[in-house]
């Protein structure tokens, strides 16, 4: 996922701690005109939802402007008072190649979130279950075996020491 956001420094000192997890970030300051450009890179905002889904939350506050398949483009803008310097946030998310499906659930709302659905990668698993049970069942039929040896074998009197 990309976001890249035009902040004050104000804004920019609030964005830095949410940038956790493997993050990049670039930052370019103008004094002469007070804006800020940051690019931040990160893989942290996904969440899984409780129904299996990943979402990433997006603020009521944001204004979609585009989405392209993979690419949403969300807007804010915010002036605290009147002589507090205008926050303009433009907020570029790109999601996985392999997602589909992707769309706004509950737009508007305090918990908007974009959401999209990716294909499961079965991996190892199958296998891993396979060996499992496999090494289950062997040591089932290895218990039933020993005991079945044990059982059968003929209890020898203790011989008796040699005089």
């Amino acid at each position: 996922m990309k976001i890249r956001s035009a902040l004050s420094i104000l804004a920019l000192i609030l964005l830095m701690p949410i940038a956790v997890g493997s993050a990049t970030e670039t930052i370019n300051m103008d004094v002469v005109e007070r804006t800020a450009v940051v690019d931040i890179s990160a893989h942290a905002f996904t969440h899984v939802r409780s129904d299996g889904k990943p979402g990433i939350e997006i603020p009521k506050e944001f204004r979609l402007v585009s989405n392209n398949g993979r690419e949403w483009i969300f807007d804010f803008t915010n002036q605290q008072s009147p002589y507090s310097p205008i926050l303009t946030q433009t907020n570029r998310i790109i999601l996985p190649e392999d997602s589909r499906n992707a769309r706004l659930d509950q737009p508007g709302t305090g918990s908007g979130q974009l959401v999209y659905d990716i294909p499961e990668n079965p991996g190892f698993g199958p296998i891993l279950l396979g060996l499992g049970l496999f090494s289950m069942a062997a040591s089932f039929l290895f218990g039933i075996f020993a005991l079945i040896f044990l059982l059968k074998r003929p209890a020898t009197p203790p011989v008796a020491p040699a005089q």
